[in-house]
Parts: structure tokens; C-alpha cells; sequence
């Protein structure tokens, strides 16, 4: 389902104007309040101190790591990708075609399965390897119709880390958010449940789970147009 990201930054500004006038609050309160705490009501008080202080941190550590994500470049390139992957589940959708079949075979099989490892695999092989099973594990938690349009939009070589940034990658992520597609094309469904009967995939269960998906989903769609046309 499709989020709106355009007001996030103004809301946690004005939520982070209300802590600040909350604590200052609490702190006036300390300050000069009428306070006859017991020795446990000190320790809570404390403890509740130290952990505002942590949190105060982490949200200045987070600011930090947003601001080295969202560098210019990063939203530029990660724009065009997206507008690059919107166009192509459209097609399919228009189209009723897989086009681009063996991308499509090849991100599915990468993305369930990873890339294939190898005992003689250097440091930095095996390095881009982990970083790619973890690009793979992210794209499939974005849920079914993502995962597709990923593997529609982009071949393998276009999001390895060798060549895809960190940032520009975060950012597609980040942002990959389209309405639920209701009745995939059978050219898709027909691919997803050839690949399930074969190796690698045959016996991954987070597949089998993803095929079953689709395929509930064609069927819905399918009910839903003979009950439009009879009806």
C-alpha cells in the first residue's frame, strides 16, 4: 500500500518541539516543585533520567545517518530507478507480457536463493556476497507485488553493490511502496510455478509461500471477472 512521505519530516519536527517542551516542563517541575520523593521514587526517577538521555542520543545519531542517506545524488538516482520500476509493472499490467523473462527469472532465483558461495571466494567477493544476500532479504520483506516489480525493472548487475550505492539503494527501498496488485498476468504466475517445481527453489518454503500468494491472488481476480461477467 502506498504511503505518503511528504509531511514525515514536518511531523517529527513538531513532535520533537512538543518533547522539548515537555521535558523542559518536567525539569521546571524538579526544579521547583514541592518534590518529597522516597528513595525508590529517586531511583525511578533516575533511571528514567538516563534512559531520556539515551534516547535523546539516538535520535541525534539517527538525524546524522538520515542526512548521509538522503545525499542528493542518492535521491536523484533512486528516483529515476523508481520511476524506472513503476513504469514497468505498468507495462506488465497494460501489456499482460513478460517481457524481460530470463531478468525476471534470474532476480527471482537470486533473490530467494542469494548468490551462490564458494569456499575460494575472496574477502572482498565474500563481502559483496553478504551485502547482496541482505539487498535480498530486504527486497522480499517489501512484500509480493514489490518483489515482483524489482524483479521486472532491474537486472541482477544493476543493484549489486558493486554497482548500486548504499544510500541510492536505501532510498529505492525506502520509497518502493505501490497499491496491492489484484490478479497478476499468467505469464507471471505461469514462470513463479515452473520455478517451484525445480531446483533451488522447489523446496524453499518462503517461495512456496510467495507462489501461493500470487496464485490466491490470480484466482480472486479470476472469480471476481466471471462473477462480473455473469452477474
Amino acid at each position: 500500500m502506498e504511503r505518503d512521505h511528504t509531511n514525515g519530516a514536518g511531523y517529527l519536527i513538531s513532535q520533537l518541539h512538543a518533547a522539548v517542551d515537555v521535558i523542559t516542563s518536567l525539569s521546571e517541575t524538579l526544579r521547583h516543585g514541592k518534590l518529597l520523593p522516597t528513595d525508590d521514587e529517586y531511583k525511578a526517577l533516575e533511571a528514567g533520567s538516563q534512559a531520556l538521555t539515551s534516547a535523546a542520543g539516538s535520535i541525534t545519531e539517527e538525524i546524522k545517518a538520515l542526512r548521509k542517506r538522503r545525499t542528493e545524488s542518492a535521491c536523484r538516482d533512486g528516483q529515476e530507478l523508481l520511476s524506472a520500476a513503476r513504469s514497468a509493472l505498468a507495462d506488465l499490467l497494460d501489456s499482460r507480457q513478460l517481457k524481460n523473462r530470463s531478468t525476471f527469472i534470474r532476480n527471482i532465483r537470486l533473490l530467494f536463493c542469494g548468490p551462490e558461495q564458494s569456499g575460494v571466494d575472496s574477502d572482498a567477493v565474500a563481502y559483496r556476497k553478504r551485502l547482496l544476500r541482505e539487498r535480498c532479504k530486504r527486497i522480499r520483506a517489501l512484500g509480493t507485488t514489490e518483489t515482483i516489480m524489482w524483479s521486472l525493472a532491474f537486472p541482477p548487475s544493476k543493484w549489486d553493490p558493486n554497482t548500486l550505492p548504499g544510500p541510492t539503494f536505501e532510498y529505492v527501498v525506502e520509497f518502493m511502496d505501490v497499491n496491492e496488485v489484484q490478479g497478476w498476468p499468467k505469464a507471471i504466475s505461469d514462470v513463479l510455478n515452473a520455478l517451484a517445481k525445480e531446483q533451488p527453489l522447489q523446496n524453499l518454503h518462503e517461495y512456496q509461500q510467495f507462489v501461493d500468494e500470487v496464485n490466491r491472488s490470480a484466482e480472486t481476480a479470476r472469480m471476481m471477472q466471471i462473477g462480473y461477467l455473469t452477474g
